[in-house]
């Protein structure tokens, strides 16, 4: 194929390599446009989610890290008021809602069967790797910008997304995940099949496509948690649509869907008990990130 071509030509070639059985062609081709700086921000989106399926999950980091590049984030301080009703919740991390046990034994069922995740064909359910490889780039740099060291993901799944090898990024080869987003140690918790979380305080807490699987009445305990185990930021990606998977009653794996607004009163009401604490939030109507808003705080060093 000749030239920079379509999102969907390009999708239908790396397909075709990897039926036929060519999965180190496609994985050439894409990489050497990938690193070409030609590619756009959608045909960059496309190569990362063709990656994933081919098992290539180094060049998909790579590929979303270049698209982030096309698509920079356009970030709004926070000016919402804090909500009422998050302050007369009545719920905490020692007494959640009914709703939270109920949610719990769902995401219970779904880890023991291990079903497999669409996007990924074949990895087994909330592994953690898909939602974070979107927004990787995005929380590279929210660490740089706030010099974070070591971090907590809150809600990622198996932790697959840091048992990844080598990954090259504009010319820069990095060991793997860590040395990628450029902190020392990282430590991960999901409620969905562990109930224990990490002991001590972390510099950065991410929480990336978890907080929309909550129910309303526990967000407010929740995202304190998050502010609660963070040193210097906290940084989250909800998705604000509905899901693709179905828990086994039935249900929208996404049980809370709303717009920036809301989630940015919710923070703020939080972050209140925190300032020290910086947050930077993306709200995102779709998976590759077209249509977002991305909203925070950042707490300014002293003069």
């Amino acid at each position: 194929m000749r030239g920079n071509p379509t999102a969907a030509a390009a999708t239908l070639l790396a397909m075709c390599l990897a039926s036929t059985g060519r999965k180190s062609d496609a994985a050439r081709y894409f990489a050497e446009r990938t690193q070409g700086g030609t590619a756009g921000h959608d045909l960059l989106m496309c190569y990362g989610q063709v990656f994933t399926q081919l098992g290539q999950r180094e060049n998909t980091i790579a590929a979303y890290d270049a698209a982030a590049e096309k698509n920079p984030l356009a970030i709004a301080e926070n000016t919402i008021p804090p909500a009422e009703w998050v302050r007369a919740n009545r719920f905490a991390a020692d007494s959640p809602s009914p709703r939270y046990a109920e949610l719990i034994g769902q995401y219970d069922l779904m880890h023991k069967a291990g079903q497999s995740d669409s996007q990924s064909r074949g990895a087994k359910t909330f592994e953690g790797f898909v939602g974070f490889a979107i927004v990787a780039p995005y929380v590279r740099r929210f660490r740089r910008d706030l010099g974070a060291q070591s971090m907590l993901d809150y809600g990622g799944g198996r932790g697959a997304q840091y048992e990844l090898g080598a990954i090259s990024v504009g010319g820069e080869i990095f060991a793997g995940p860590k040395a990628y987003l450029g902190i020392d140690r990282v430590a991960t918790f999901d409620p969905g099949f562990s109930r224990d979380l990490p002991s001590g305080i972390f510099d950065l807490v991410i929480c990336v496509d978890a907080l929309e699987h909550c129910d309303r009445q526990d967000l407010p305990w929740i995202v304190h948690q998050l502010f609660e185990k963070a040193r210097l930021g906290v940084f989250a990606n909800v998705a604000s649509y509905a899901a693709g998977k179905i828990l086994p009653n039935g249900e929208n794996a996404h049980c809370t869907i709303e717009d920036a607004p809301w989630w940015m009163a919710l923070f703020g009401s939080m972050a209140d008990e925190f300032p020290a604490v910086s947050y930077r939030v993306i709200v995102s109507k779709d998976l590759r990130q077209n249509s977002r808003v991305a909203f925070e705080r950042r707490v300014r060093a002293p003069a």
